[in-house]
């Protein structure tokens, strides 16, 4: 469950797509509410943790046949943030020069796309930032930073199908060794 979550005044309350909401109404139960205009639907469920799903998984149902797109909250914010948990998960298994390696590639390489949202770090974008670098740097330093925003982009869950976000696991340009151009 894993939606954008507010404070109401009864409890959590989450938002999972566009005036529909899974939240504790005032007697304890999780409730389904969804308003568009005029319209109100409401379905309460009870407590407990059980009845807790049961309302996410109807509030899933009534959004697919209502089409609407879910909300889902990612992990990370920001491509930034994603590389320092990448970086920080994977650090341990590194060689000293490897460390080394890879904070330099963070810093100096991968700020033009750390302050961006996750969602808009997409296939196209590391490819423009990666030919760019090719015209000042050499294949090898371009293969490196490549691999590290792979690391970075894998740190985010995959997109919902209707979302059309590209996974950020698969399509990137080709790795190790293969020319730049043929993708």
């Amino acid at each position: 469950m894993n939606y954008p979550k507010t404070d109401g005044v009864n409890g959590a309350c989450y938002t999972l797509a566009t005036g529909l909401h899974v939240r504790i109404n005032p007697r304890g139960r999780w409730e389904v509410r969804y308003k568009k205009g005029g319209m109100q639907k409401k379905q309460v469920f009870g407590k407990g943790e059980e009845n807790r799903a049961r309302a996410f998984r109807a509030a899933e149902l009534l959004a697919a046949r209502l089409n609407l797109s879910l909300q889902r909250e990612t992990e990370h914010h920001t491509f930034g943030e994603a590389i320092a948990t990448w970086y920080q998960l994977s650090v341990q298994r590194w060689q000293p020069g490897t460390r080394e390696c890879y904070q330099g590639i963070i810093r100096d390489f991968l700020p033009p796309l750390a302050g961006l949202p996750l969602d808009l770090v997409d296939r196209l974008r590391v490819k423009q930032l990666l030919v760019d670098l090719l015209k000042i740097r050499s294949a090898k330093t371009v293969e490196v930073v490549h691999a590290a925003a792979i690391g970075g982009a894998k740190m985010r869950r995959a997109p919902d199908s209707n979302s059309g976000a590209l996974p950020m696991t698969t399509g990137f340009p080709p790795h190790c060794g293969q020319p730049m151009g043929t993708n």
